[in-house]
């Protein structure tokens, strides 16, 4: 959803229950209200988000620590009063990276064979990012890096 709460409300506008596939925050225009609609969808049982790298970033911030600050991270930090902060960082620490129900699997960055046997690790508030949970997060590594911000499509 990337910040966009205003689309994600539009996807909520049902009664099925929804598995978001990560990175709630940054580069739209509502971070706060994106998170809020989960949260909310959360705590009615009605919904899971699965834990991207934005998040991740999110919840280090929320933390104390160290992480690369940009534009779009200090103005989700900015929007977030105290107590959405405290569940924010909550949620998140707790979002699964993978979700296998059935024939089903749910990843937000890439997949990996051995996350089919394996359950998804806790989110690494501290320490480096490694394994199945970087592929989770990040997809296959190439070495070559995104530069910043998103090109136009439109």
């Amino acid at each position: 959803m990337h910040g966009d709460a205003r689309a994600f409300a539009a996807a909520l506008a049902t009664e099925r229950f929804v598995v978001q596939l990560g990175d709630l925050t940054e580069h739209g225009p509502d971070s706060a209200g994106a998170l809020n609609l989960m949260l909310e969808r959360l705590t009615a049982g009605r919904g899971l988000f699965l834990l991207g790298n934005h998040d991740l970033k999110l919840a280090r911030a929320l933390a104390g620590r160290q992480v690369r600050r940009d534009p779009t991270l200090i103005e989700t930090l900015a929007a977030l009063d105290p107590a959405l902060r405290e569940r924010a960082l909550a949620a998140i620490a707790s979002a699964p990276a993978w979700l296998s129900v059935g024939r089903r699997f749910f990843v937000h960055g890439g997949f990996h064979t051995g996350m089919l046997a394996s359950k998804a690790p806790p989110a690494p508030i501290e320490g480096p990012v490694s394994g199945l949970l970087a592929r989770a997060l990040y997809g296959e590594t190439t070495g070559r890096m995104q530069p910043d911000g998103y090109p136009d499509v439109g």
